[in-house]
């Protein structure tokens, strides 16, 4: 191998003819770069030129290219995406929340948010259908809502549960995401809560306001939440209360888990009848050995 190339994985190869400043943005972006960063660092933008019709480099979106041969991988396709929104854009929505494992999938598309008063229109065709599309946001408060440092760019994780809050269908889906970002530790309650203050516009204030606080003391699904308001259970574990039933003996213990499971409900105590255990009475004691009789012991039994 040439002493001025460095490998990239997958056979991909990574010049290293270009100047200092070019050479650090080739190994912060997987080896991608954009135009507009190579005129940024004092270079033509027409340096790319010769390399493309060479077959070194290869057009991932316009005006952005990966400088080696190979496929390229999952991080430097989404650099490319977010050099094609130009300077200050970043990924956000469910591409955001993919890099900051808030989805466990990434989309079929990658979006990119720029600030509100850029104007620019992305083909379907870029990528040669070898990549995913761009679907672009125009965003009033970007440098706000920008990481100031994780890379690639993207939006704050609080911001990104937001605006995929922003985008639910319904407020059950909206809930779903404050769950999901608080249960798995990327952000907290009270962070959203601030977020959610410097919004001036935002579906489902109210319930969301709520239901932040509800998890902030313990809510851990949409359907425990539900439970809770529904039910008007004060004395839930979510609100800081103890069961007031006991069972053989011993505290009650429950989770909406039961409900799901479709277990019978009393309405009276306000907690699912859960299955008796095997020997086991109303009163809670074990009822002595069944005497040899044709007659079938319903002791205990309900």
């Amino acid at each position: 191998m040439p002493a001025d190339e460095t490998v990239y994985g997958q056979s991909s190869v990574v010049p290293r003819y270009l100047p200092g400043p070019c050479q650090e943005l080739l190994n912060l972006q997987h080896g991608v770069i954009a135009r507009w960063q190579v005129a940024q660092a004092g270079l033509s933008g027409r340096v790319a030129d010769p390399q493309l019709h060479a077959g070194r480099w290869q057009p991932l979106y316009r005006g952005v290219y990966a400088t080696f041969t190979g496929p390229p991988s999952r991080m430097a396709v989404l650099w490319a995406a977010v050099l094609r929104g130009g300077p200050g854009a970043a990924l956000s929505y469910e591409t955001a929340a993919e890099l900051d494992q808030l989805v466990d999938r990434p989309a079929r598309s990658i979006h990119v948010s720029v600030c509100f008063a850029r104007q620019i229109t992305i083909s379907g065709r870029e990528g040669g259908g070898r990549i995913p599309r761009i679907i672009v946001h125009r965003c009033r408060r970007l440098g706000e809502a920008r990481h100031p440092a994780r890379t690639p760019p993207r939006t704050r994780i609080e911001e990104t549960t937001l605006d995929l809050v922003q985008i639910s269908p319904n407020v059950d889906q909206a809930l779903s995401w404050l769950v999901t970002a608080c249960g798995r530790r990327l952000t907290t309650a009270e962070v959203l809560l601030t977020s959610m203050a410097s919004r001036s516009r935002l579906r489902w204030r109210t319930e969301l306001a709520a239901a932040l606080t509800d998890i902030g003391h313990g809510i851990h699904s949409v359907l425990e939440w539900r439970y809770v308001h529904g039910n008007g259970l004060m004395g839930s574990p979510a609100r800081g209360g103890r069961p007031s039933a006991t069972w053989a003996g011993r505290p009650a213990t429950w989770t909406i888990a039961t409900v799901s499971l479709g277990l019978p409900w009393n309405s009276t105590a306000g907690l699912p009848i859960r299955p008796r255990p095997a020997g086991v009475t109303s009163t809670g004691t074990t009822p002595a050995r069944k005497r040899a009789s044709s007659h079938s012991d319903t002791t205990g039994r309900t």
